[in-house]
């Protein structure tokens, strides 16, 4: 025994060390700002599926990494280490696969639009380049996992014109039988400052792992200036899987000021310029005609019949359906929510199930933002709810909630 008495302190030491650090940590969160999410009216139950990702600043200085839902908040510093290296993920599908394929997952982005799961397998795809001594990326390179067997597939195929493009990005996959499809968002120097999109579907052929189809679905400039900016965006829905919605929109600042010329305000108009809607099995493109009465409305989201616009002219929310197969401007439905002021926020919802999910971001200092629910389909709206805290005094400037994950 009395060989080992310094490894017995040393043990001892250390797990008094330790105790005393995860204690002191715990009382340190209890300390922190507590929120929760509280139902203000609708479904209560729409709650327990909700939760807001947020941030602490101390000046430009990042501090805290929290989550909040119905239970209260949990404070990143209190949870497991690899939890800790790895930060929150922002989707549950992402927790799933490193638990069921964690071999599979090893090394790969945790980025939900670089991967697409099937009935029985899992695909991943990331840009690279195929040499350090070049800064272009330009290479494909997949990874193929069966999920019944774990069998894996890896293989890699260039990615046509690289050169001409100084940014390349994944916008979203599908897979079929024996087809990977691919569109990429390509990047590059347009005319008068301008940034030229190209939107190009890659198609590959898993069994001989060769790329055998390409096509420029989009090509158009998207320009920006102190009072304007251009974004094409690509649109996909769980309520129709077999296409992409293409759109073009315009975001225009505009100012208001007083007779001295001081600016006291500053609105953001978001309208919708163009509007596409590609069939990944068909490979057909259908240009979807803007109708007048949507001249002022922002693009939301669609499913197999439907368009949906947010009209940027109510002071409230409202939504307008557009029948597009008969070019039928529908009835648009008004819920007692007023709109916020960014009329971008449309283009930033989230869409599951038929219903819009919404992180009505207003910091005026006292009140912290709500949640909005709307039903699509029932045309009215489903919950709304507020973020609280427990502390009386607090600077809401503090914090960023950035982002509200549907579970």
């Amino acid at each position: 025994m009395k060989k080992y008495w310094k490894l017995i302190v040393i043990s001892v030491v250390t797990c008094l060390i330790l105790g005393f650090f995860y204690v002191k940590n715990a009382t340190y969160s209890e300390q922190l700002p507590q929120f929760t999410i509280q139902p203000i009216e609708g479904d209560e139950t729409v709650a327990e599926s909700l939760t807001v990702y947020g941030q602490s600043y101390d000046g430009m200085n990042h501090i805290e990494q929290f989550q909040i839902d119905q239970k209260g908040t949990k404070y990143l510093r209190d949870e497991a280490y690899f939890t800790r290296l790895t930060g929150y993920h922002l989707k549950q599908e992402i927790d799933r696969w490193q638990s069921d394929y964690h071999h599979f997952m090893r090394g790969k982005d945790e980025d939900m639009g670089l991967f697409y799961e099937g009935a029985d397998r899992l695909a991943y795809a990331s840009v690279i380049s195929s040499s350090s001594l070049i800064w272009v990326a330009d290479t494909l390179d997949i990874h193929i996992l069966d999920k019944e067997t774990k069998n894996q597939r890896h293989f890699q195929v260039q990615l046509p014109n690289a050169s001409k493009y100084w940014y390349q990005d994944i916008a979203h996959m599908y897979m079929t039988d024996n087809e990977l499809t691919v569109i990429m968002e390509s990047n590059y120097e347009g005319e008068n400052e301008s940034t030229g999109v190209d939107l190009i579907l890659l198609t590959l052929d898993m069994e001989t792992e060769q790329l055998v189809g390409e096509e420029n679905l989009y090509q158009s400039t998207a320009e920006s200036d102190e009072m304007m900016y251009e974004e094409i965006t690509l649109h996909t829905s769980d309520q129709d899987e077999a296409h992409v919605v293409i759109t073009k929109q315009r975001t225009n600042y505009e100012d208001e000021e007083t007779i001295d010329g001081e600016v006291t305000d500053s609105n953001h108009v978001t309208k919708t310029d163009e509007l596409m809607k590609y069939n990944l099995q068909t490979k057909k493109t259908e240009q979807i005609a803007i109708p007048k009465e949507m001249e002022n409305a922002t693009f939301i989201t669609y499913d197999e019949e439907r368009v949906y616009f947010a009209d940027n002219t109510s002071s409230n929310i409202r939504i307008i359906p557009y029948h597009f197969a008969d070019e039928n401007v529908q009835e648009a439905w008004e819920v007692d929510v007023p709109r916020t002021q960014d009329s971008s926020w449309a283009g930033h919802a989230t869409i599951e199930n038929n219903k819009l999910f919404y992180l009505h971001e207003v910091y005026d200092g006292v009140q912290l933002p709500t949640i909005v629910v709307l039903d699509l389909k029932k045309e009215q709206l489903d919950y709304v709810g507020e973020v609280v805290v427990n502390k009386e005094y607090f600077d809401t400037e503090e914090i960023y909630l950035d982002q509200l994950i549907v579970r």
